[in-house]
């Protein structure tokens, strides 16, 4: 299967399943209960979180480099992206990308409610130019499946959203990506309704970048 197969399954999927990391982005949490029809995607891509219950968080991230969004905590990441326990914290087309840039520490919060699931996310490489060049392979994968460059994004921050077909409501992602020294961070939300998500991402995306501005 291809790069973008892979991708337009993991679109197809976001309608029971939340995806955030992006870097695309990122952890994979169950949204709703066993008997959704997604019910074999979402056993193949439920994270190993380090907790017998992928609902309960494993140790915090150490450091403040990343805001903790709010509502009750789901994922919490430091670690070598390598280690059992964190080799699927992100989707497995994004964790091959990472693997061809030789990413392999990460930070990551993620929370969920009945309204939303928030990400933030650190990914360190060697250096600013290596971060620059993760950050447009990492935002090249949602353009090629369709995701929308937001105009109105912060300087230095790239901010794509899922499109909702013409007329109608549903569930809606945002991916939002920028560089930092030598890290990669990306900000993510998803949830069933637009206008409970695209205010409470905007708020995340904002603090984010507050604690740890772009570096251009």
């Amino acid at each position: 299967m291809s790069v973008r197969d892979q991708l337009r399954r993991v679109v197809a999927a976001t309608t029971t399943l939340v995806l955030l990391g992006g870097l695309g982005l990122l952890a994979w949490v169950g949204w709703g209960g066993g008997t959704d029809p997604s019910a074999r995607a979402m056993a193949e891509l439920r994270p190993v979180l380090g907790s017998p219950d992928p609902r309960q968080p494993g140790p915090p991230p150490r450091g403040k480099p990343l805001v903790m969004p709010p509502g009750p905590l789901v994922l919490a990441v430091n670690g070598r992206l390598s280690a059992p326990a964190n080799s699927q914290v992100v989707a497995p087309v994004e964790k091959e990308l990472l693997d061809r840039h030789k990413v392999d520490h990460v930070e990551a919060w993620a929370t969920r409610d009945e309204r939303i699931t928030r990400g933030t996310y650190l990914f360190l490489t060697d250096d600013h130019e290596s971060a620059q060049r993760l950050l447009n392979d990492l935002d090249g994968l949602f353009d090629r499946v369709g995701f929308t460059l937001r105009k109105d994004a912060p300087k230095g921050v790239r901010v794509r959203q899922q499109p909702l077909p013409q007329g109608k409501r549903g569930p809606i992602s945002y991916r939002a990506f920028y560089v930092a020294g030598a890290a990669v961070i990306a900000v993510e939300g998803y949830g069933p309704v637009a206008n409970d998500v695209t205010p409470a991402f905007n708020a995340l995306l904002e603090q984010q970048v507050r604690n740890l501005p772009v570096a251009t």
